[in-house]
């Protein structure tokens, strides 16, 4: 994972199970899209054409996240806490991180 930075645009989040080390879980959470950038710049951001685009987008944009990136470890956590219990009907127990955030 890379340093919590404000440039940052792209972060994942995995959970591992310790003894099998296999993948339980993920998050990909992202401040950028491609597409969003190019429409907004060729269409203009607050246009009626942008604003027919983007919600025909959304669905499928891959700006999920648009706080700032040092909230975004937390947030991610948070996802995947409350899809164990949603999802599983599990609770993980322990999180290691790389130190850099609130989480």
């Amino acid at each position: 994972m890379a340093k919590t930075s404000a440039y940052i645009t792209l972060w994942y989040w995995i959970v591992v199970d310790i003894l099998t080390c296999l993948v339980i879980d993920y998050e990909i959470l992202s401040k950028y899209c491609p597409e969003c950038t190019t429409v907004k710049r060729n269409l203009g951001e607050h246009s009626a054409d942008f604003s027919i685009w983007y919600k025909a987008h959304k669905p499928e944009c891959s700006e999920n996240y648009v706080r700032s990136s040092n909230a975004m470890e937390v947030k991610a956590a948070e996802i995947l806490w409350k899809r164990s219990v949603e999802n599983c009907g599990m609770r993980y127990m322990n999180v290691l991180s790389d130190g850099d955030s609130k989480t």
